[in-house]
């Protein structure tokens, strides 16, 4: 008779230490959605080998997967010193990526009392990461080490993005490496994508045909039938959230970022590139944060792809006319047309690897996020309250910077 028996979840036991491979493999199978559990003392005579041994902190545990009768048993010998709080925290939410949507779907997560970890590749913390965020240095492009960074996660959120310009190169590699951790944690999965994959001839929904026209769009379209295609096979809990050019506080490598508010608050003119006269359906960077937060921390259905809210489309001239409003001053703009963004691409790798993507800016892109924001009762931030908090994030930052610059 074995003593200090008790039952447990499988996943929990997984979290306990890194198992074998066939091990793992074993407790995948064996795992349902409700498994009646053994009780009371295992007879090892009775149920033979363990089929997994794990060294913890607290001593040896040994688990039994089996069938009696007309039931799968899981049944467990755990060391007396052990506690529950030494295995997985299911509320634990690990963002991998800490650029503006990894800082606002911390803080969205935060708010809501959630336990967060943010994982980026020198292990700073941003100016708008919450202080009580927990910070881990990782390379996510090695294998070891998103997995040793997301353990103990219940829902894994991928929020990196690599250089623009690099994307080919590194991106595919990166996400590969945290859905094998989140595969590996048995984690939900938020997949945090953009809309260059659809056709944008019509108002983009979750519906639109994929029908990519640029490499990236392509290079999206892959990833994002990467991310189903582990769902699909059973070996992954995944939803993703899709989104159009981002704006707002912290967004600076954007249409709408530095070259447009970074210059209209220091006195220059705007730059934006296509048209002023078309419409486009901007982001705004805390309204995707927070869908992201939602779609982790809410029991809908994996396996669904959904747009983040948006504000009614405004053209380019309109969103720079109201951010010089906020500011008080004259609309100024110039005017980067797709000719002088290949002449910028033949000496700046960005301008270059921007030049495909011009399309978005030279013809109507408008997105409808109705089904979002119906299904979970959301809305999108209004471009006047948005534009508010971007100029005076941007307002801000100038006044941060220049005591750094007298010193």
């Amino acid at each position: 008779m074995l003593s200090a028996t008790m039952v447990t979840a499988v996943a929990w036991f997984v979290s306990l230490a890194p198992p074998s491979r066939s091990a793992a493999d074993t407790l995948r199978v064996a795992r349902l959605d409700s498994v009646p559990l053994l009780d009371g003392r295992v007879d090892e005579r009775e149920y033979g080998t363990p089929a997994l041994e794990l060294v913890t902190a607290a001593g040896r545990a040994r688990v039994w997967i089996g069938q009696h009768e007309d039931f799968v048993y899981i049944a467990a010998d755990l060391p007396d010193s052990f506690q529950r709080d030494q295995a997985m925290t299911p509320d634990l939410h690990v963002i991998f990526g800490t650029g503006p949507v990894g800082c606002w779907t911390a803080r969205a997560l935060r708010g809501q009392g959630k336990q967060v970890r943010a994982v980026n590749r020198n292990g700073a913390r941003p100016d708008l990461m919450p202080a009580d965020v927990e910070i881990v240095k990782a390379d996510a492009s090695d294998p070891v080490q998103a997995r040793k960074a997301a353990k103990g996660a219940g829902v894994v959120y991928q929020a990196l993005n690599p250089p623009y310009h690099l994307w080919g190169e590194f991106f595919p590699g990166l996400q590969t490496s945290v859905l094998g951790a989140a595969v590996a944690e048995d984690a939900r999965y938020v997949s945090i994508e953009n809309l260059y994959m659809y056709d944008s001839s019509k108002p983009i929904t979750e519906d639109s045909p994929i029908a990519p026209v640029s490499k990236k769009g392509t290079l999206r379209q892959k990833m994002a039938e990467e991310v189903m295609a582990l769902h699909a096979r059973g070996e992954l809990h995944a939803v993703a959230l899709r989104s159009s050019d981002y704006y707002g506080p912290g967004v600076v490598g954007s249409a709408l970022g530095e070259m447009v508010f970074g210059n209209l608050v220091a006195g220059k003119k705007a730059q934006m590139i296509g048209s002023t006269r078309l419409l486009h359906s901007f982001s705004y960077i805390e309204d995707v944060g927070h869908a992201a937060a939602v779609l982790g921390t809410n029991d809908t259905p994996s396996g669904r792809v959904w747009i983040a809210p948006h504000a009614p489309a405004k053209t380019q001239g309109e969103m720079a006319e109201e951010a010089c409003r906020v500011l008080g001053t004259e609309t100024r703009v110039r005017v980067v047309s797709p000719f002088m963004m290949r002449l910028a691409g033949l000496f700046v790798a960005n301008a270059r690897a921007s030049v495909e993507m011009m399309y978005e800016f030279t013809a109507p892109f408008v997105v409808d996020s109705t089904r979002m924001e119906h299904e979970f009762n959301l809305s999108a931030t209004p471009v006047r309250s948005g534009i508010e908090r971007t100029v005076s994030w941007y307002m801000d930052r100038v006044s941060n910077e220049a005591p750094a610059r007298s010193t």
